[in-house]
């Protein structure tokens, strides 16, 4: 996207301060493994594509993470060379190890000795065996428990998150595991601009939510059935998170977020991008409301 998009939007002149540090555009490797430094902070650069609704939900995914105060990577809008990007702080802090889930998935993996695709083991019951794998054999079975079950109550409040927003994007290299001296957590959320996916791209799969994959494009077929099947497997505790994040991104909540998104960064998302998220989240929220309605008065129907 040309950098004329972001007149009037509140964004960071990357052009004029690394002109200003001499510092040219061939001087710097823009991927997803290697940041920029501004301002003695290291940052990533994504460009902004002409398909605006990934941008949008991105920016309104931060609002609604900040809701259910789950940490998250903070968003910018930048000028670089003459392109618009969204620009993004590096979650990664000095002294710290950061270890992603396909890392771990592929210890697991090589340690039972199958063939498993990591795709497929990326799911909530192989992500619990794995870190158990790892972190047992570092730390013993009582500490190793412990990490665990710390790190499996962040990964299922993400889940929820990810099942409330449709989002469909939190593969194994979409959620890392920070260890510290003093603390093993999830590290910031990051990378969220597929939320909504479902309804936004008439070509997804509706893909979403740490690997529960429906194979069937055919509309929402199989996407109810997973979420029930979700539902019917999980505990009591995980079912009550589902219901708790559900409850908090109301439709109320959403449109409030949009609102914050179009304050922050001075723009005015288009009635027609903002009437298409809009209506997507209204649909979705409905239909997962119905589910988890029919599991609370007739839980013998997810069966």
């Amino acid at each position: 996207m040309d950098s004329k998009f972001l007149k009037g939007k509140k964004y960071i002149d990357l052009t004029s301060y690394f002109n200003k540090n001499n510092i040219s555009e061939n001087d710097l490797k823009i991927d997803s493994e290697n940041g920029i430094e501004y301002n003695n902070k290291i940052y990533y650069l994504k460009e902004i594509k002409t398909d605006l609704n990934t941008l949008y939900c991105e920016l309104i995914v931060v609002k609604l993470l900040d809701k259910l105060n789950i940490p998250h990577v903070k968003y910018y809008l930048a000028d670089f060379f003459g392109k618009a990007y969204l620009m993004s702080e590096s979650f990664k802090k000095e002294g710290n190890s950061y270890v992603s889930g396909e890392k771990i998935l592929e210890d697991y993996r090589n340690a039972i000795k199958e063939k498993y695709q990591l795709s497929d083991m990326n799911n909530l019951e192989t992500i619990w065996n794995a870190l158990l794998y790892r972190y047992n054999h570092i730390y013993g079975k009582d500490k190793g428990n412990y990490i665990v079950a710390k790190l499996m109550n962040q990964l299922t409040t993400v889940i929820s998150f990810d099942i409330v927003t449709d989002n469909e994007d939190r593969y194994y290299s979409n959620w890392v595991v920070e260890e510290g001296i003093n603390h093993i957590s999830l590290s910031k959320m990051f990378d969220n601009e597929y939320m909504l996916n479902s309804y936004l791209d008439d070509e997804s799969l509706n893909s979403f939510a740490l690997g529960i994959y429906p194979e069937d494009t055919e509309h929402f077929i199989n996407y109810v059935d997973v979420i029930k099947k979700y539902i019917r497997d999980s505990s009591s505790e995980f079912i009550d998170k589902l219901i708790m994040v559900y409850n908090t991104l109301s439709i109320d909540v959403f449109l409030q977020c949009i609102k914050e998104v179009e304050e922050e960064f001075q723009f005015i998302i288009p009635s027609e991008n903002r009437q298409l998220i809009i209506n997507s989240y209204k649909k979705h929220y409905e239909l997962l409301g119905q589910i988890l309605n029919d599991y609370q008065l007739h839980p013998s129907r997810l069966i």
